[in-house]
């Protein structure tokens, strides 16, 4: 939880940061059609636009920042802190896994022997196992032996340790009891133990078939969020070279105001899906070690 809370929180740093810079190109923008608008070059109507642009881009960043906050305090409540939070988050990321490039049936493995659920109830299956050869126990006799030793006499003699006249007691009992009928509460026990045993291993298999459905979905989703972040970079790139050029038709009177708009919006949506695309790399790769019951420590592999 605590991976995936700071990641989201993470994710909408970026948002905040993408947010912001997109206001920054709006104001300035909004400085270049001022003049233009003020030397005749450019209609009034391309500054009301662009002053619209502007507010939107402010109330953009104002949303972002909103839900930056929101995403510190689930943070920390993940963490268990209760106070607001004054802190800003590292830019860390979950490196390359070296289980990234193991097979699906070896991360399976180690799955079922590392996952602590599985563990838990590996002991309520053995701990129910006892339980019911407890219960059975029921069917046949019980043998107990108790002994017993007491002393009895005056005391009131010479000398602190003079027993002469101390007399001992000696008791001993072996007793075999073989109940006949209890109300068929022996049978009735011995279901109900069996049962609950039936239950545990049903629940374990349970258990072991999310854990085999959770490796291969993060496997996946790591693997698609790779192919996405190369495709988003590719996109952002691309983006950023159609704004500039936009813009430079636009300072050249041969683009619209339509034209360099709609760069704008191309250039702020692929900066977002690259966000959100390293946010879905490393939240899978949290989901693969949370898969794998590998909660305290990150084994890395030896290239990003």
């Amino acid at each position: 939880d605590v991976r995936v809370s700071f990641f989201k929180a993470k994710a909408q740093k970026g948002l905040v940061g993408v947010a912001r810079d997109h206001l920054e190109n709006q104001r300035r923008h909004l400085r270049e059609v001022e003049g233009c608008v003020e030397v005749k070059l450019r209609p009034p109507i391309d500054l009301a636009q662009v002053r619209a642009d502007v507010e939107a881009a402010e109330l953009r960043l104002l949303l972002a920042e909103n839900d930056y906050a929101l995403a510190k305090a689930d943070l920390g409540r993940a963490m268990g802190d209760s106070s607001a939070p004054n802190y800003d988050l590292a830019p860390d990321e979950i490196p390359a896994l070296a289980e990234e490039q193991e097979s699906q049936d070896a991360l399976v493995e180690r799955a079922l022997q590392r996952r602590p659920d599985i563990a838990s109830l590996g002991h309520r299956i053995r701990a129910d196992e006892h339980a019911l050869v407890a219960a059975r126990a029921g069917y046949g006799p019980a043998l107990s032996l108790s002994a017993q030793v007491t002393d009895h006499g005056p005391m009131f003699i010479p000398g602190p340790f003079d027993t002469r006249n101390l007399h001992w007691n000696y008791y001993g009992a072996l007793t075999l009891t073989w109940p006949l009928f209890e109300g068929l509460r022996t049978r009735g026990r011995v279901r109900e133990m069996q049962a609950t045993l039936d239950q545990d291993r049903a629940r374990r298999d349970l258990v072991s078939l999310n854990a085999r459905v959770e490796v291969e979905n993060a496997r996946r989703t790591i693997a698609a969020a790779k192919a996405a972040i190369e495709v988003a970079d590719r996109a952002a790139a691309s983006a950023e070279v159609r704004l500039h050029l936009a813009e430079a038709r636009y300072k050249e009177n041969v683009g619209t105001a339509l034209e360099l708009g709609d760069a704008q919006l191309g250039s702020v949506t692929a900066k977002v899906e690259c966000v959100r695309a390293r946010f879905a790399l490393s939240i899978s790769r949290a989901e693969l070690l949370h898969a794998l019951g590998q909660n305290d420590a990150i084994a890395t592999a030896s290239e990003r």
